[in-house]
């Protein structure tokens, strides 16, 4: 039932609380939320830019497209390896 349907919807879990709280379905999600967070963070200090900012460069990149898209298998890989071809993008 958490899906979005448009490219500008979000679903924002805030503690790990509600991260546990999900019933997994393919198992994607959860992995994609892991990676997300050192992905941000080397972002941030790399670019010397703001959380939003950040945020913004990675979930509209394709890179995030293709880790969000579980017949790439791309979210089974290490986060140093998806923020450079993250890198080698922007």
């Amino acid at each position: 039932m958490l899906t979005y349907h448009e490219a500008t919807h979000q679903i924002c879990f805030c503690t790990l609380n509600s991260l546990q709280a999900i019933e997994i379905v393919d198992g994607a999600h959860v992995d994609i939320a892991i990676l997300s967070e050192p992905i941000l963070e080397a972002l941030m200090l790399d670019r010397n830019i703001d959380e939003k900012t950040a945020s913004d460069i990675l979930y509209t990149s394709n890179t995030f497209a293709k880790i969000s898209d579980k017949n790439t298998g791309l979210y089974l890989k290490p986060w140093q390896e998806i923020y450079e071809m993250l890198k080698q993008e922007l």
